[in-house]
């Protein structure tokens, strides 16, 4: 792993608590073998999300920016998902109920969070985004919930990058 983290510039590391998983998963391979598997990794990661801390929004203006991703419902009151590209083939979404007196467009507010999070493609094998630490917040008004996110990435043999992913975006209600 320093090998590879010498010759390419990587940030490999075994995230504490993942030791065992590390170990049984690359059980029978060769010194070569896991070097090769290492880099191959490596190379598949986009450029652009090799050494990124990546922060969408500054979540302290929380209050005064607005989301790209509106989905504008078509009752008063609507369950609806949204979602957000992320690094590392990972997808934010958000589950809600929202409501309008009216139905028009800009009157919807978030009535409840039902729930949030990051998904994956289900046979996506290289790196994703590990989520350490999520929480959302609702803006006074209930028109926009802010999502905050801290993570690293990870692959499926619980090796990561040393690199903190930050994200922080905002949902508005349509």
């Amino acid at each position: 792993m320093n090998k590879v983290n010498v010759e390419l510039g990587a940030t490999y590391y075994i995230p504490e608590g993942n030791e065992e998983k590390v170990l049984s998963s690359l059980e029978g391979m060769s010194l070569v073998e896991i070097e090769d598997y290492l880099v191959n990794q490596y190379l598949e990661i986009p450029s652009d999300d090799r050494l990124q801390e990546e922060t969408i929004q500054d979540f302290n203006s929380f209050f005064e920016n607005e989301s790209e991703n509106v989905i504008t419902p078509t009752a008063h009151t609507e369950t609806i998902r949204q979602i957000h590209p992320l690094p590392y083939n990972a997808t934010l979404y958000l589950n809600s109920t929202v409501f309008s007196p009216t139905g028009a467009a800009g009157t919807f507010t978030y009535q409840n969070v039902r729930s949030y999070g990051v998904t994956y493609p289900p046979t996506f094998t290289g790196f994703y985004y590990k989520v350490e630490k999520i929480d959302h917040r609702i803006h006074p008004n209930r028109k926009a919930v802010g999502i905050d996110i801290k993570g690293h990435p990870e692959n499926a043999k619980g090796i990561a990058l040393a690199i903190v992913l930050r994200t922080q975006h905002i949902f508005n209600a349509g």
